[in-house]
C-alpha cells in the first residue's frame, strides 16, 4: 500500500486551493491518485474532481465542503493528497461494521416483505406497485415464488 492510497486506517482526500478558498474532495476507496497504473490522470474544474482511470472509465466527484459553499471557484492553483483527518473528514465504509450493518437492513426489510405478503390484498389497489417494489427489494424469482398469484 502506498501512502497516498484511500483505505481503511489511511483516509485520504484531495485538497483544491482556489483563490481565496479552499476545496475537500473524498477520494474513492481504494483509490491511490497517484497510481499511474489506475488512475490515468485527474483534474479540478470548479466543484468536481474528474478522474480518468487507465481502463477507459471516468468518475466525477463533488466538492465535499469548502468550495459549493459561497466561494465561486474559477482557477485550481494547487492540488495535494491529505490525511482525511486533519479536515475532520469522515468516510461512511468507515462507520461501523459494514457487512454487519447491511445485514439488519436485510432483515428489516424481510420483516416489511413478510408483512406484506399477509396484508397486500387487504389495500385493493396497487399490487403492481407493491410487486414492482418488492423486485427491487429482492429477486425476481423470490418474489415469482413467494408471491406466483402477482404473476397470473
Amino acid at each position: 500500500m502506498s501512502s497516498t492510497q484511500n483505505v481503511k486506517g489511511n483516509r485520504k482526500i484531495l485538497l483544491a486551493q482556489y483563490e481565496p478558498c479552499e476545496g475537500v474532495f473524498k477520494i474513492p476507496d481504494g483509490i491511490d491518485l497517484d497510481d499511474l497504473t489506475v488512475v490515468s490522470e485527474y483534474d479540478v474544474f470548479h466543484d468536481t474532481l474528474t478522474i480518468n482511470y487507465v481502463n477507459g472509465k471516468t468518475q466525477k466527484i463533488k466538492c465535499d465542503w469548502g468550495a459549493e459553499g459561497g466561494c465561486k471557484p474559477d482557477f485550481v492553483y494547487k492540488t495535494t493528497i491529505e490525511n482525511a483527518a486533519d479536515f475532520d473528514i469522515k468516510y461512511t465504509e468507515d462507520e461501523g461494521d459494514c457487512e454487519e450493518c447491511g445485514k439488519k437492513v436485510i432483515d428489516a426489510l424481510n420483516e416489511k416483505i413478510n408483512a406484506l405478503k399477509d396484508t397486500y390484498y387487504e389495500a385493493g389497489y396497487g399490487v403492481d406497485y407493491i410487486k414492482d417494489l418488492l423486485e427491487l427489494l429482492r429477486d425476481k424469482e423470490w418474489v415469482c415464488e413467494n408471491f406466483p398469484e402477482l404473476y397470473k
